[in-house]
């Protein structure tokens, strides 16, 4: 029950970690220089990416073939940042009437 929660936040660590780094390089190399809006790294895009990748590096043998593998992971990230705009939030919904909830079973 525990190695879920380890395992859980051992990811969690790693993807931050990994949005750090895709955070510096966009900031080092934006793709345009007439950007009106600060970019950042695209987390839907990182959190797919490496759930595909990490493990398979992490089984490599050979750590050139890791690295190379981790470098290519960041480079892919890192060129298709989001753009921040300031301002902008999305108000979360009210919750709906409770007035399905007496049509679920109980299974005791």
């Amino acid at each position: 029950m525990l190695q879920d929660y380890w395992a859980t936040l051992i990811m969690a660590n790693l993807l931050a970690s990994l949005e750090w780094h895709t955070d510096e390089i966009i900031e080092e190399n934006p793709a345009d220089s007439d950007n009106k809006y600060q970019q950042t790294t695209n987390e839907n895009r990182l959190i797919h990416k490496s759930r595909k990748i990490l493990v398979k590096c992490f089984l490599q043998e050979s750590s050139a073939k890791a690295q190379k593998m981790y470098d290519k992971l960041i480079a892919d990230i890192s060129r298709r940042p989001v753009k921040v705009k300031p301002g902008r939030s999305s108000p979360r919904k009210t919750p709906r009437n409770a007035k399905f909830l007496d049509t679920y079973k109980s299974v005791i």
